[in-house]
């Protein structure tokens, strides 16, 4: 992805070697945005809101195999006035802050897509980026050894030319995001794969993925047809069904101390309707009829925002949010009292009582021992839909990739992961879920070259 302030780089440049390189420190500083984006580990003190990102000169020259050109290329492009960079700021050797500048867009978008095409460029972009990723690999699977078909499958995956149809018929902005997603996942220089302190989950490049490309996926070598199965409201649903049945609490074992904060309210009235509507499927289309939102994606959004994983304060900085999260909270309190009292009264917990979330959650010397609600839903995931599920169906012979509350599988085990999926609901004694189960392109033998 190029800025579209940039001018023909082979003209500027004179040399294909030149402008390839060219193109990968801006490959490089495109995929740290997206890092950003995605809200993986980055290099702290950045704003994400303002464009820079940190672009390590040892990394061009020996890493991407620009040596001293890439001093030449950065003042270039600077003179061009496409690119700029901070000189105060130094958080390593050889450092530097660099954003593109961008003072017309052109068919209102910043970015442009360009082909790599120079053989060492190639080589040099791919080892640098697979050798950053074995490592991860490596120190993955020390931990998680059983994961390791599921890996080895989703390895396998690209996204098929459509996706690139489908990109450029979205809006300029999305379209942007969605042909970078495309162009990293498939030239296999964005993966990641790690599992979090916070709750344990299973962070890669799968997951990453804009959810609007999975259709398009396919696996190298086989034919076999591919579905998505997602489960509908899945924390919710995890919370309410802990909410109601806490001897949940057994899988995750270090809430215990306020074991007594959810079984307060257990019996309540609005504790059993929050689980039905969840267990139904029917939550987000309940607060769409008490909140007045048509838009089921916002109410989505402001149920997290407002009610499930923010402070219990009322406060906010932006006027605007503020008074979103004062009117949502309302009418979600109004519809499900008995479950909004156990969620403030749970964000309230002192962190003498679960230190650890504390210590997970230092930020500038304070912990938000309000994230306890988010932790408790999330490592109940991870126990629920990865530690038994996803591996109970690695033991059956169905090897999936687990997108937090979501797998990706053939289409032909789709009744043998039913029965798996069941069975373990059953053996928890609590209501399956609702799924929602997406039909992808399928899969071919052969992957096209990139031209």
């Amino acid at each position: 992805m190029i800025p579209v302030s940039a001018p023909d780089l082979h003209a500027v440049m004179k040399n294909h070697r030149w402008a390839d390189d060219t193109k990968a420190l801006f490959f490089n500083m495109y995929r740290e945005k997206r890092i950003m984006a995605l809200n993986r580990n980055y290099r702290g003190g950045i704003d994400r809101d303002s464009g820079w990102v940190s672009v390590n000169a040892t990394e061009m020259k020996e890493g991407l195999g620009l040596g001293n050109r890439f001093t030449s290329i950065r003042n270039e492009m600077t003179n061009q006035d496409c690119l700029q960079w901070c000189r105060s700021y130094t958080p390593g050797f050889f450092s530097r802050l660099f954003r593109i500048r961008v003072p017309q867009l052109i068919n209102n978008r910043k970015y442009r897509l360009e082909w790599i095409t120079h053989p060492k460029t190639i080589e040099n972009i791919c080892d640098f980026y697979n050798k950053s990723y074995e490592k991860q690999r490596i120190d993955f699977l020390e931990t998680m050894d059983w994961y390791q078909p599921n890996l080895e499958w989703a390895e396998k995956m690209f996204l098929d030319d459509t996706a690139l149809d489908f990109a450029e018929q979205q809006s300029p902005s999305q379209a942007e995001k969605l042909i970078g997603g495309i162009s990293t996942f498939n030239s296999k220089t964005g993966r990641y794969i790690s599992t979090c302190d916070f709750a344990g989950r299973i962070h890669s490049f799968a997951g990453g993925m804009n959810k609007k490309l999975r259709p398009y996926l396919r696996v190298e070598d086989e034919n076999d047809e591919l579905i998505c199965v997602d489960v509908k409201s899945a924390q919710p649903y995890l919370l309410a069904s802990l909410f109601n049945h806490p001897q949940l609490i057994e899988l995750i074992p270090e809430f215990k101390p306020v074991l007594h904060k959810i079984t307060e309210r257990q019996h309540d009235d609005s504790t059993k309707q929050f689980l039905s509507d969840c267990v139904n499927g029917e939550l987000y289309e309940r607060l769409m009829d008490a909140t007045g939102i048509k838009n089921r994606d916002r109410v989505k959004r402001r149920l997290f925002r407002h009610v499930l994983y923010c402070s219990a304060s009322n406060q906010h900085k932006e006027s605007q949010i503020k008074e979103q999260r004062q009117q949502f909270r309302t009418r979600f309190e109004i519809q499900y009292r008995s479950v909004f009292e156990t969620i403030t009264a749970l964000k309230r917990t002192q962190s003498r009582t679960l230190p650890f979330v504390k210590e997970l959650t230092m930020k500038r010397g304070r912990g938000k021992m309000y994230a306890s609600v988010n932790m408790m839903a999330q490592r109940l995931e991870v126990a629920i839909f990865l530690n038994m599920i996803t591996k109970r169906l690695n033991e059956a012979g169905i090897i999936t990739v687990t997108i937090h509350d979501a797998w990706i599988m053939k289409k032909k085990d789709h009744k043998a992961f039913g029965k798996v999926f069941d069975s373990v609901f059953d053996e928890l004694s609590i209501q399956p879920p609702k799924l929602d189960i997406q039909l992808l392109n399928g899969a071919t033998d052969i992957i096209k070259p990139q031209k």
